[in-house]
């Protein structure tokens, strides 16, 4: 009786597979590249599963394969930082878009815009990760979003946790309608005056980050409402020439990446009148402070 030959040992990646995910990694990360952010998504999750194994874990071989393709892609987005004056709005708001949802393999396979040639018009609407981008802005949300798939590739590889992103915390900003305690707050008192001739008065509060206009809670003495909250760094403000009492603000609503080129939405656009010029100084210098 003949014994049966000796089993091999069962392989926990297959190599062939991943050099060649990996050429379409580098791939995207050239400047021209007409690899489709989809094909990057569905490349970098088919590595993240063979390069772990069957014992869940990535090889020491592999994290410097990580690292490289990492640097590629951050080099490829640095090249928008400086000539785009709205990169951060575009870096936070990918950053969104990639958390969202995770890639549907299945509903993938059954859009009929994957077996055409890529296309790079909008008008197509085709989704932007399934098409190729159009104009210099585009370009610079597809290296953002490239940087992102891959950087995650290579902290999922290594194991070390996210500690850097999103860059900014929403923990601390206070949102509309929020009751405040003003007890200990320094406000400055105003007449918000609009240009219809309406006015509303109003209890001007100024954080690091944030100007909010606050109610008084008529049922709880030091204690208010905030009724409208926007960044400082989204803020206009103007002096006016006739009564130096006054100020005329203009606040935006924060500029997202895929809206950068459009005209901003604005938040309020009004005339604040303080008690006197001394207070409106006051007011412009914190308004002024970042």
């Amino acid at each position: 009786m003949t014994s049966p030959p000796p089993k091999r040992p069962l392989q926990s990646f297959n190599a062939l597979l991943i050099s060649k995910l990996m050429a379409i990694a580098n791939l995207s990360c050239k400047p021209a590249s007409k690899v489709r952010l989809v094909t990057l998504e569905l490349s970098v999750t088919l590595m993240r599963v063979a390069m772990c194994g069957a014992g869940g874990g990535a090889s020491a071989r592999h994290a410097p394969a990580a690292d490289a393709l990492r640097a590629r892609a951050a080099s490829l987005a640095r090249n928008f930082y400086k000539c785009d004056d709205i990169f951060l709005d575009m870096f936070e708001d990918e950053y969104c878009e990639t958390s969202k949802r995770p890639l549907n393999v299945e509903w993938l396979c059954m859009d009929a815009a994957i077996l055409l040639p890529p296309t790079r018009t909008p008008m197509s609407g085709i989704a932007f990760a399934k098409r190729l981008p159009s104009g210099e802005m585009e370009r610079a949300r597809r290296a953002i979003r490239t940087f992102f798939l891959i950087r995650d590739l290579y902290l999922k590889l290594t194991g070390k946790p996210e500690t850097q992103l999103p860059l900014t915390n929403p923990a601390p900003f206070v949102q509309v309608g929020d009751v405040l305690d003003l007890n200990d707050s320094d406000l400055i008192s105003c007449d918000i005056i609009q240009k219809d001739g309406t006015w509303q008065h109003r209890f001007l509060a100024v954080d690091n980050i944030q100007i909010i206009l606050v109610e008084p809670d008529k049922q709880r003495l030091g204690w208010g409402v905030a009724k409208l909250v926007g960044s400082l760094q989204d803020l206009e403000i103007q002096g006016d020439k006739e009564d130096p009492r006054c100020l005329h603000l203009t606040i935006h609503k924060p500029r997202v990446g895929a809206s950068g080129a459009l005209p901003r939405t604005v938040l309020l656009r009004a005339k604040f009148k303080f008690d006197d010029h001394i207070r409106s100084m006051a007011a412009k210098q914190r308004l002024t402070k970042v």
